[in-house]
């Protein structure tokens, strides 16, 4: 009880140091598992946190089963860009999610600020015309559609 486990099952997971990285609880499938140990093995515990991780993965689940989905291409650009920082991951998803001509001012925003984040500020003000010239009016339509997503496909409760 020291470590905070319960009566239910628990995993620790420690650094090289012998240091308790995280305890997770609760019975997890194989896939649920593996995914666990990808989380630590690959260091991404350092770089966000597990709440975030399981969101990703339950999103790039959903794509797997409906690989043209924009709203899901979206979703995922957006995280790839916002909390995992990974601008080039963020760039594919986005590109992927254009076919969608409803979502072309808010990805065209999105791969604007992108750019600019990489220094390419030719390319991030060129993205930002396309995006007013397809409608873009603020931000929080961005914010908005996706809580949108988010919503429409979060995990059952």
């Amino acid at each position: 009880q020291s470590m905070g486990l319960t009566g239910y099952p628990s995993t620790g997971f420690l650094d090289s140091k012998g240091q308790l990285i995280n305890l997770i609880t609760g019975y997890k499938t194989l896939s649920e598992f593996r995914k666990l140990l990808d989380f630590f093995i690959s260091g991404k515990y350092q770089t966000v946190d597990y709440n975030n991780f399981t969101f990703i993965i339950h999103f790039e689940n959903e794509l797997s089963k409906a690989p043209d989905n924009t709203d899901l291409q979206f979703i995922l650009g957006y995280v790839y860009h916002k909390i995992m920082n990974d601008y080039n991951l963020a760039s594919e998803f986005y590109n992927k999610a254009l076919k969608d001509n409803s979502l072309q001012a808010l990805i065209y925003v999105s791969l604007s600020e992108l750019e600019a984040k990489n220094g390419n500020k030719e390319k991030a003000l060129e993205y930002y015309k396309i995006a007013l010239d397809n409608g873009f009016n603020n931000f929080d339509e961005v914010n908005q559609k996706i809580s949108e997503i988010a919503k429409k496909y979060s995990p059952k409760q």
